[in-house]
């Protein structure tokens, strides 16, 4: 019986072996052996691997090939080597020179500009971003939507979501639609990054002059994790942390609490809540702290899209920068954090060609989050799931 056998280089980190592999896969091969081609053992579980290829129909055999680490060695190796594709993208540089002694039928490389992408999950980097390459004929092979043998529940994260999103845009245009209202969808595009605002790259140039930031409560609900980029240069604000954590209390969160977790959950991320010595609270009290941080830390501008408590801060002496001007900035690699944003507020629907897929629920605004359901076929969750588990499982 012919045996169709896909060898991938090996390398000291999982996930670039595991894109190879699931990069060839979505190729449209279904082999019945993956062999991945090493220069030293490793303890490594294979089960996450398989089950993510069974759910794509692909019962494969995986095996670890040791061939050690000297270039003659893998000459040797390569010169005795048959597979039907051998895959060149991952693993050190003499362990690819060694293919030209292949006897491989085919012999390939995946391109991607932004090598430094391609340490995330298979599937977070959108697919126009990757050429696939046969070395031996220069041709180029496109990818292909392939479906799943079951539907399925899978949790995943925002960095899953985002694969989960791409994956499926292999199957046609992907429609979003949520049960929430369009401030609430404004708010997710905001947090995610689908739209910034002009003040933005304002913020860059004042760090980049040496001066600090700080952000007001509603930085925190609406920027999110993106303030992440800003580093050491934010000084965080006491009253602020008071504030979202005041307003994010109740037994049943209504929308408003929900957009105060978020913001806490952001502000947890980035920062630990420093102690003030300002007893005052609300608007007050925020900008009285700011005035103390002035004291510690020379030239601050204070960051809020309230115009009123910038009016304010200005009457205090206080430089800000007020985010008003918001303009569209459309990226697949945003779209994981944009729709567990909405999956926060209510149920998410994704669907192809007018027919409903995937169902994404009860996001957790402190963990990142979501719960995703799929029908026959269009089962990539757990396939997602199953990678991550096995891409995390090496220390």
């Amino acid at each position: 019986m012919y045996i169709m056998e896909l060898g991938v280089l090996g390398s000291n980190k999982l996930v670039t072996t595991t894109n190879a592999i699931f990069t060839e896969i979505f190729t449209g091969i279904f082999p019945d052996k993956i062999s991945i081609l090493s220069q030293d053992s490793s303890n490594v579980d294979f089960t996450p691997l398989k089950k993510a290829l069974k759910i794509l129909g692909i019962n494969a055999e995986i095996q670890n090939k040791i061939v050690g680490e000297e270039f003659e060695k893998w000459i040797e190796f390569m010169e005795k080597y048959s597979p039907d594709i051998l895959d060149i993208t991952p693993g050190r540089k003499i362990m690819a020179l060694s293919s030209i002694y292949s006897k491989s039928k085919e012999i390939r490389y995946v391109y991607l500009k932004e090598e430094e992408k391609g340490y995330r999950i298979f599937g977070w980097v959108p697919f126009s971003e990757l050429k696939v390459y046969n070395i031996i004929t220069k041709a180029q092979l496109n990818l292909k939507p392939l479906k799943t043998v079951n539907g399925g529940r899978a949790e995943l994260d925002i960095e899953g979501l985002t694969s989960l999103y791409n994956i499926l845009s292999l199957n046609g245009k992907v429609d979003i639609e949520s049960e929430s209202d369009e401030e609430i969808e404004k708010l997710c595009k905001m947090r995610s990054g689908i739209l910034e605002f002009d003040e933005e790259n304002v913020i860059r140039d004042k760090i980049a002059q040496g001066d600090k930031i700080t952000f007001d409560t509603n930085a925190f609900i609406y920027l999110g994790y993106r303030l992440k980029k800003y580093g050491s240069n934010v000084i965080p604000l006491r009253k602020v942390y008071d504030e979202l954590e005041y307003n994010s209390t109740g037994s049943r969160p209504d929308d408003k609490t929900k957009m105060f977790l978020l913001g806490l959950s952001s502000y947890r991320f980035l920062h630990n809540p420093p102690p003030s010595n300002v007893n005052k609270g609300g608007d007050e009290g925020i900008l009285s702290e700011v005035k103390e941080k002035m004291k510690e830390n020379g030239n601050i501008w204070f960051v809020t899209q309230d115009r009123l408590e910038s009016e304010k801060a200005k009457t205090r002496g206080i430089n800000t920068i007020l985010l008003k001007n918001l303009r569209p900035n459309p990226d697949k690699i945003k779209m994981g954090s944009y729709i567990h944003c909405l999956s926060v507020f209510s149920k998410v629907r994704l669907s192809i060609k007018d027919e409903e897929v995937i169902t994404i629920s009860d996001g957790s605004p402190s963990e990142g989050h979501s719960m995703v359901k799929s029908v026959e076929g269009f089962n990539y969750a757990e396939v997602i799931k199953n990678i991550q588990d096995f891409v995390r499982s090496k220390p």
